[in-house]
């Protein structure tokens, strides 16, 4: 496997890293008998919390974690109740992007203004999805 050492690829290598650290290795804590001293586990509603956490953090990166939070919000046969629940928002609530960011995003990939690409375009989104 071959990584891309641009800026724009290490900022997403950090970003799934912090993810990786964040939520998968919490078996570190509980193997060295952290997680009791830190009190992750016995705080009422901890669970949904960290898992609330996830989907936020899943939106935050962008449309591909959206998408990995929406297939694994449909697998509760692995994962624990609160996070499934958690993952399922990302089915149907996500925020939409900032219209600024898209059309910056826009005039970038075509490289002109989108007056000039397009007659018409409305900035309000009509919906949200993960990947269009």
């Amino acid at each position: 496997m071959v990584l891309s050492l641009k800026p724009r690829s290490l900022r997403r290598y950090k970003d799934i890293a912090r993810l990786l650290l964040k939520y998968g290795r919490s078996d570190l804590l509980r193997d060295t008998g952290l997680d009791a001293a830190l009190d992750v586990e016995d705080r009422p509603g901890a669970a949904a919390a960290l898992a609330e956490e996830l989907a936020v953090d899943l939106e935050r990166m962008g449309p591909t974690y959206v998408k990995l939070g929406q297939l694994l919000s449909t697998r509760g046969d692995f994962l624990p109740p609160p996070v499934v629940e958690a993952l399922a928002r990302l089915q149907d609530r996500v925020e939409p992007i900032p219209a600024d960011e898209v059309r910056r995003i826009i005039e970038t990939e075509l490289g002109c203004r989108m007056s000039k690409a397009f007659l018409d375009f409305d900035l309000e989104p009509l919906a949200s999805a993960s990947l269009g």
